[in-house]
């Protein structure tokens, strides 16, 4: 017979769709930022997110079994090094992915898993009759859930692509499917001389001038709003595609990377 702890880690792997969801509405209530300043009891952090209070208690308590909070003397919750990280205002921040991973897109699509790996239909066109582009069209709030957790996870990694690959003589580069432009603005501010073309969606390329005025890259930056699967712009040095192809069938990849090419 097997051990104990394989039973104890299996029963943990099994129920782990809670944490998740615990973590994912802590995320969306910023608990964390109202926990930035020191501890607070769940009384304030009640009143403070707007929440009801003894159901609030329970899910903190439950998160502090996980290492999430920490429980102190006097009804009082803390941040620890794992909720560091749901805070908005640190470099890096995993709450845009919190916030995301437990979204009804996202819950409702994984709770598919089964009839997609019967079928070989995407679970994502199961729950929603469409792929998550064509919903994203018509759902701005998760439009903007989707959009923001892109652009975090992108930001956190653009030093390692700058450390991994060399950008010189690069003098246009192609951002096919960029979003709202984080690895664009990234690269183009470790190269002064180099200008983009940040290509998206019409409805996503609206919202991407803020994030390249903050970067201070717009003067450099083309925003161009299109269908990649029809056309990319022609003529540019380099063309960069991240997190793109693994969204698609293989016949709609090889027409992507054909236009680019």
């Amino acid at each position: 017979m097997q051990g104990a702890l394989g039973a104890a880690e299996m029963r943990r792997l099994i129920t782990g769709f809670s944490v998740t969801m615990a973590v994912s509405a802590v995320a969306e209530l910023g608990i964390a930022d109202h926990l930035s300043h020191g501890p607070k009891t769940a009384s304030d952090l009640a009143r403070l997110s707007g929440t009801h209070e003894g159901y609030l208690t329970r899910v903190l308590r439950y998160l502090a079994s996980e290492g999430v909070f920490e429980e102190q003397p006097g009804d009082l919750f803390a941040l620890t090094e794992r909720s560091y990280w749901l805070r908005s205002d640190v470099p890096g921040s995993m709450r845009p992915r919190a916030i995301y991973m437990g979204s009804a897109m996202s819950w409702m699509a994984w709770g598919n898993l089964l009839q997609c790996l019967r079928t070989g239909t995407s679970a994502f066109h199961v729950a929603f009759g469409e792929d998550i582009f064509d919903y994203l069209k018509r759902q701005p709030d998760a439009a903007a859930t989707f959009n923001t957790f892109m652009a975090g996870q992108t930001a956190a990694s653009v030093d390692a692509v700058l450390a991994t690959y060399d950008f010189a003589g690069v003098r246009e580069l192609v951002d096919v499917g960029g979003g709202r432009g984080a690895l664009l603005a990234g690269i183009l501010r470790a190269n002064p001389d180099m200008h983009g073309v940040l290509l998206d969606m019409p409805e996503v390329i609206a919202t991407a001038q803020p994030l390249l005025d903050q970067a201070g890259v717009s003067d450099r930056c083309r925003l161009l709003g299109g269908d990649f699967f029809e056309a990319v712009p022609a003529g540019a040095d380099l063309y960069v595609l991240k997190f793109i192809l693994h969204d698609w069938p293989d016949d709609r990849c090889i027409r992507l990377l054909r236009n680019c090419r």
